[in-house]
């Protein structure tokens, strides 16, 4: 299993130099939530990353993943996410978004509905990702 310190480990993998705690805590005053502790993990020591070709949201120089933008985005187009869930990929096929929950579980939506949940936590969906990867090759 595959920690989130162990992300540079993971040979296919493109990430970050992490943020500061404070530019963290501006991120979740603006989205009106709280991030799960393991994301805040991931964007202390990565900022964002790009994991076997799945584009992962954090804070950093990118835009199109930047987890402000694209959360207020996908926001206006899902009438049933939850309140304190933010946008861990936007897979930009066929509507699929990954949501996470303040409390850490990993969601599925297509189309701005059809929520399912897929992962217990980041961890748990990294592992995921790269478990799909290894199939397809």
């Amino acid at each position: 299993m595959i920690r989130i310190n162990k992300i540079s480990e993971i040979s296919d993998c493109i990430y970050g130099n992490g943020v500061a705690i404070e530019a963290i805590k501006r991120a979740e005053k603006e989205l009106k939530l709280e991030f799960s502790n393991c994301y805040r993990e991931y964007l202390q020591k990565y900022g964002s990353a790009i994991i076997e070709g799945h584009e992962l949201t954090g804070l950093g120089i990118v835009e199109h993943t930047n987890v402000i933008k694209v959360t207020k985005e996908n926001k206006k187009n899902c009438i049933f996410v939850r309140e304190d869930m933010y946008v861990l990929e936007d897979t930009n096929i066929d509507g699929i978004v990954i949501w996470q929950a303040s409390d850490g579980e990993v969601f599925q939506s297509v189309n701005g509905s059809d929520f399912m949940k897929i992962a217990n936590g980041l961890q748990e969906y990294i592992d995921i990702i790269c478990e799909w990867c290894w199939e397809s090759r």
